[in-house]
């Protein structure tokens, strides 16, 4: 019997059609349904209560992270994981791209919002299948997972070319050096 009930929603059929029948392939996931739309998506949710949600990043409707709100607020048993098919652009985690190309200052992480509005997992759709599932099987066991290379590239943007030059903290002498 499969131990991960999982859900997909994405607005491309030939992805959902693709990603059940190679989930399908895994003893201990079930897909149990997919969805078009957000909607569809709750609907479904509420009726037969997934482990894992699946959840595409990008819609011409509504942004991820009301999707993310929206979903949770409805299915709060369910665990999200974002998937993204931005590939290697850490741009689309951020709210303002003009910030993760220069030009001003950074802010929020896009990802780090849907983390603290209920996801708590993301992963590319460019990636691995041993990528994918390892998310899924994290999140399922109940913790947080990112996709490598996703995870090195966001830590990269966070912290800059070189971390060990990073900006003076705001942290006193006091604070560096005791342990609290």
């Amino acid at each position: 019997m499969p131990e991960i009930r999982l859900a997909l929603c994405d607005r491309h059929t030939l992805l959902r059609t693709a990603l059940e029948q190679m989930l399908a392939a895994e003893e201990e996931i079930e897909v149990i349904w997919s969805a078009a739309s957000l909607e569809e998506a709750i609907s479904a949710g509420r009726s037969f209560a997934p482990d894992l949600l699946l959840l595409d990043f990008t819609s011409p409707t509504l942004p991820f992270l009301n999707r993310v709100k929206q979903f949770h607020v409805a299915c709060p048993e369910t665990q999200i994981v974002a998937m993204t098919d931005h590939g290697t652009d850490v741009c689309v985690l951020f709210e303002d791209r003009g910030a993760t190309l220069g030009i001003g200052q950074p802010r929020t992480c896009c990802l780090q919002k849907a983390f603290m509005m209920g996801a708590r997992g993301a992963v590319r759709k460019t990636g691995t299948r041993e990528e994918l599932l390892r998310v899924l099987r994290d999140v399922h066991a109940g913790r947080v997972s990112v996709e490598e290379p996703s995870l090195s590239l966001l830590l990269s943007r966070l912290l800059g070319p070189n971390p060990t030059s990073a900006p003076e903290t705001q942290l006193t002498d006091r604070e560096l050096v005791h342990d609290h």
